[in-house]
């Protein structure tokens, strides 16, 4: 029931509401990959940033094809927007919260972005294990073989 009142609320931008209760999924331990990566985006909306950070180091962890591989329009995924909202309001030095959220957030849709913004966001906290997990992560992974993966993947569920 939470995930699905959550996904309502999410397609409806009420980014607070979803978050409610994708967190009361994630509490019980048993939060799909949709919920994981939707949640992700309502913490940047909500200004916790430091809580999206270990969610999304885990699932790009786990299966980093799951974010890169994705369907933008198909999934209703608001990261392009929120994209040009955080790059329109920004001046000066953007902040640690700015350059880890629009890391996460460009890992959605362009992942050679999102490696540079979480370069520039471990310059300014190097010790910050997460972030260091992040760029691992990234560094390591092959792109167009994540990209080619993940759409097998869809391929052979398409297929069942």
């Amino acid at each position: 029931m939470h995930e699905m009142l959550g996904n309502h609320h999410f397609l409806l931008k009420d980014y607070v509401l979803a978050l409610a209760h994708y967190e009361a999924v994630l509490s019980e331990g048993k939060a799909s990959t949709v919920v994981r990566k939707r949640a992700i985006v309502c913490y940047i909306q909500t200004h916790q940033v430091n809580e999206a950070l270990p969610l999304f180091a885990d699932l790009i962890a786990e299966d980093i094809g799951c974010i890169i591989g994705h369907d933008n329009e198909q999934e209703g995924c608001p990261c392009p927007e929120i994209i040009q909202e955080y790059e329109s309001r920004m001046t000066g030095s953007p902040s640690q919260n700015d350059l880890t959220a629009m890391g996460m957030l460009w890992l959605y849709c362009e992942p050679n972005k999102s490696l540079q913004w979480f370069d520039r966001a471990v310059q300014q906290e190097p010790d910050n294990p997460y972030l260091k997990s992040v760029v691992t992560t990234l560094s390591s992974t092959n792109i167009n073989e994540a990209l080619s993966h993940d759409s097998n993947k869809e391929e052979q569920h398409n297929e069942e």
